[in-house]
Parts: C-alpha cells; structure tokens; sequence
C-alpha cells in the first residue's frame, strides 16, 4: 500500500497536498471559532474569516471602540458574549452582576492584563500600569491608587483654575474688538487638553492656548493624530501583540518617548536642585518615588522653596 501511494506522480501528491491544506484552512477560518464558544456554550457574536469580531476596525471602518460598543449592544438578551479578535478568542461581559464580580469580588482571580510590551522594544509603554501583570500590577496600582482620592484631585483644582484663566484671556482678548471671532475648536481642545498636561501632571505651567506651538503640543500632534500608519501599527499592537513583538512595533515611537523621559527628568531634577514643590501629580509620584507612600501635605498650592 506504501509503494503504491509512492509511486504516484507528483501532481497527484501536490492536489492531496493542496486539498488537506484547503480543509485545514476551511476548517480554522470558518468552524473553529463557531465550534469553541459551542463547546463552551456560550452565545457568539458576528465573526468574519481572518479579521474575527473586530472587522471595521480592522479594515478601518470604526475605531475600535465604536466595534466593541455595536458587539456589546447587538445581544441585549445575553449576559455575556464570545468574540475573536483576529483568531484570538475573547470574553465580552455584559452582565451588571458578573462585570461587578470580576472587578470587586473576585478581583484577585483576574491580575493579568491583556496587553503587553516588550521592555527592550518599548521600555515606557511596558511598564504601564495598563501593560503589567501579576505581582508588578499590584504593587504599582497599589502605590499609585492613591494619587486619585478625591483629596488629591481636589489639591490640582487651583492648577486646573490657572489654565481655565489662559482660556478665559484668550477668549477675552478676540472677542475685545468686538467684529466676528472665528475659533478651531477641535484645536483650542486640544491646545486646553495640552495646557492643562503639562501645568498639573508634568508640572510645567503651559500656555498652549495662546502659543499653539510649544513642543509638547507638536509631540502630541504625532502621538494622537489619526494616519493609517499610526492606525495600523496601534491595532496590531493592540490586538495581535506577539505580530507586534516580531516586526518591532512600539505603541509609543521613540522620539515622543525620549521627549516625555527628558521632560521629566529635566523637571524632578530642577526640583531637586532648587529645593521647591509643588502641589500637582508629577510631586505625589515624586515622593511615591522616594518614599514609597504618600504623606499628608504634599506642598503648598504654589511653586514655593520648603
């Protein structure tokens, strides 16, 4: 029986060869991920070949929000969801009462987080509260939960009010002369959004309201403005990160990495030598830094030397 399959022509051997792999390729694409959530009876939402339950953001139609949104809503009388992403299986909660489960009661059961960075290729990103997992998560989400009670933000309101009077002069000053006063106002978010980072998390007052053009800004312009590169890589990255780690795809480039690094260093360092603090989040990290908790009084609401 051997000899005789061996002494077939070869073209026999590439159509055998060919329809195995057709079958295999069927059965990966189409029953596979029908047949995993059917073991596990769990109801599924809609899925296309390859691209999974993520398909408009795959293929650019939705952000990838939008598609988790539509997923969440297509079954509203199920507690929960099976989805692929690409060929990855997920679980999508829907449920109050289990959501409530797994992010109080049973917390302790679900420490890892999904996504992750390659230390080497993305050294900031990888070291997120968002990318670690296990005893690294804990510990950090641990130390910087407490820079989020509602004392703490409370502290950053007068920070928050200096950049609201940056808004406020600038509306003033184009409405003085009292003819049409056109405004971006995509823009003037944004520039607000970055005024209001840089004066209470990075501790660098910030006026980018009315100079549109500080480095921080034009730093942010290449981080968040939408490109297809930029959409690409981020999906791979989020959704298919071993790809990611394989053709050495950072969430974060390398020049707006080097930026926020030596921004801050420059910023804890002035501190440092010049012996002043602040009441903003860049000085709770500061002292979680070097103290490893937080004290009660944590400066005085002005840049003021101790």
């Amino acid at each position: 029986m051997v000899s005789s399959w061996l002494s077939l022509h070869p073209s026999y051997w590439f159509l055998g060869i060919a329809g195995t792999l057709n079958v295999l390729a069927f059965y990966w694409l189409f029953l596979a991920p029908r047949i995993y959530w059917r073991k596990r009876r769990v109801p599924r939402a809609r899925h296309v070949p390859l691209l999974g339950s993520i398909s408009d953001a795959a293929l650019m139609v939705k952000p990838i929000g939008e598609v988790y949104s539509d997923i969440y809503n297509s079954r509203r009388d199920v507690r929960y969801l099976g989805i692929h992403k690409f060929s990855q299986p997920a679980f999508l909660l829907r449920d109050p009462e289990i959501i409530g489960k797994v992010l109080v009661k049973d917390f302790d059961h679900f420490p890892a987080n999904e996504i992750h960075g390659d230390e080497n290729l993305d050294p900031m990103f990888s070291r997120h509260l968002f990318a670690l997992s296990g005893e690294r998560w804990c510990r950090l989400r641990s130390a910087v939960v407490t820079c989020f009670t509602p004392t703490r933000l409370r502290e950053i309101f007068d920070l928050l009010h200096e950049v609201c009077g940056y808004l406020d002069k600038y509306l003033e000053e184009g409405l003085a002369n009292g003819g049409p006063f056109e405004v971006e106002l995509r823009e003037l978010c944004s520039n607000f959004s970055t005024s209001t980072l840089s004066t209470c998390a990075l501790g660098v007052p910030c006026d980018a309201i009315r100079h549109p053009d500080v480095e921080l800004r034009s730093m942010g312009r290449k981080l968040l403005e939408p490109s297809l590169k930029k959409s690409l890589s981020h999906l791979v990255f989020l959704q298919i990160p071993w790809l990611a780690k394989l053709l050495g795809i950072p969430f974060v480039p390398k020049e707006i990495r080097e930026f926020f690094r030596n921004a801050t260093f420059r910023e804890v360092s002035r501190r440092e030598r010049d012996d002043v603090t602040r009441r903003d989040f860049m000085q709770l990290l500061i002292q979680l830094w070097k103290e490893g908790k937080l004290s009660a009084n944590c400066g005085d609401s002005k840049v003021t030397p101790k």
